[in-house]
């Protein structure tokens, strides 16, 4: 959808342009050109006169929690199974629902302080009953809570036409960001900061944090450095270049392949990987 004059002008600023399109169930997601990040959505794609919805993408800078509708884009969730505990929800058994989402933002909004750049940020929902997470569902509302930050990433306010190009793992266990030349990846491990058994490394965590929502990671990075007093920070690693980077995508958790001006190039990640670049001719 890179034609934008069939968006109602009203809901862009004058630096934004229609750029991307993804459809998720009943509901369709619109992309702005220099961030791979939902900015608008139509929550029914069958009726082509219902509203485009501006999202809210500004990110508070507190430590507490923040409730928001779902926020970028989701990464791997978890579900906490009939929690049985007097002090929740009156004793009766409880099931919990969190999520790892990536978002990225550059929004500010005035008289309020704001995050800009990459966060993992956790989403917590309790369903009225048993049911798991949904990955693509936009939902309403969730309550939020930093729980990592991505180093390394370029200025947002000076980014090329191309903006920057996204792709993550199907584990979620990397996550890929190229801006003109340059490529970085990020590794982590959903689990850490969703699991609390996997997270705590069989450390005691808070009592009745069923949420996870107290140090989310902390323990299993123990040897990163914490960003600020609320979230892990992690490191990337950067790639060779291969020149300017129109796409990115990974087939598999140990190969990166992507779409450069000198053609396809291909990173590979795994055990017997070296650091050193190959260049070959398709016929």
């Amino acid at each position: 959808m890179e034609d934008s004059e069939y968006i109602d002008p009203s809901i862009q600023r004058s630096e934004e342009r229609i750029a991307g399109i993804t459809i998720h169930g009943k509901h369709a997601h619109l992309y702005p050109a220099l961030l791979p990040i939902p900015q608008w959505t139509i929550r029914r794609i069958s009726n082509l006169r219902d509203r485009i919805e501006r999202r809210d993408t500004h990110l508070p800078d507190q430590i507490d929690e923040f409730q928001k509708q779902s926020l970028g884009k989701a990464l791997a969730h978890y579900h906490h199974h009939r929690i049985c505990d007097k002090r929740l929800n009156d004793g009766e058994p409880t099931c919990i629902n969190t999520v790892l989402q990536l978002m990225i933002s550059r929004t500010e909004s005035f008289g309020v302080f704001s995050r800009i750049g990459a966060y993992l940020i956790k989403g917590i929902h309790f369903p009225s009953y048993c049911k798991p997470f949904d990955l693509n569902k936009d939902y309403h509302t969730l309550t939020h809570v930093y729980v990592a930050g991505l180093a390394g990433l370029p200025d947002l306010y000076d980014l090329s036409s191309l903006g920057l190009r996204l792709a993550i793992s199907p584990g979620a266990n990397r996550i890929a960001i190229a801006s003109w030349r340059t490529v970085k990846v990020w590794a982590l491990d959903p689990k850490a900061f969703l699991n609390p058994e996997y997270g705590l490394r069989k450390a005691e965590g808070v009592p009745g944090d069923y949420c996870y929502i107290q140090g989310p990671g902390w323990q299993f990075y123990s040897a990163n450095r914490i960003w600020g007093k609320d979230c892990v920070l992690l490191e990337p690693v950067e790639l060779v270049s291969a020149g300017v980077v129109y796409g990115l995508e990974f087939r598999g958790e140990d190969e990166l392949w992507g779409t450069t001006e000198m053609g396809l190039c291909r990173w590979g990640f795994g055990v017997k990987a070296q650091g050193r670049r190959e260049e070959g001719l398709l016929e």
